[in-house]
């Protein structure tokens, strides 16, 4: 009879790592101690922020005067004032 099976299943296992983070733009690892931005829920490192930003946002760019005209800015002879 055994008293201790090395396979059976109280055998010591190492310990489990974390999923390590990566940027979801580059896939770049994220360590614990570096910064990062999290937007809706995307994980973004600083080197590809302004990239993911500009293509987040490039939907709701439109030129100053579309602008000042929802901003309801009088036109005076084609200068806003």
């Amino acid at each position: 009879m055994k008293i201790y099976d090395p396979g059976g299943p109280f055998r010591l296992r190492p310990p489990r790592r974390p999923a390590p983070l990566t940027c979801d733009v580059c896939g770049m690892e994220i360590g614990p101690d570096e910064l990062a931005h999290l937007i809706d829920g995307f994980a973004v490192c600083p080197d590809c922020f302004f990239d993911f930003c500009f293509d987040y946002f490039s939907g709701s760019m439109m030129c100053g005067r579309d602008i000042l005209d929802i901003r309801g800015v009088p036109e005076y002879y084609g200068r806003y004032v």
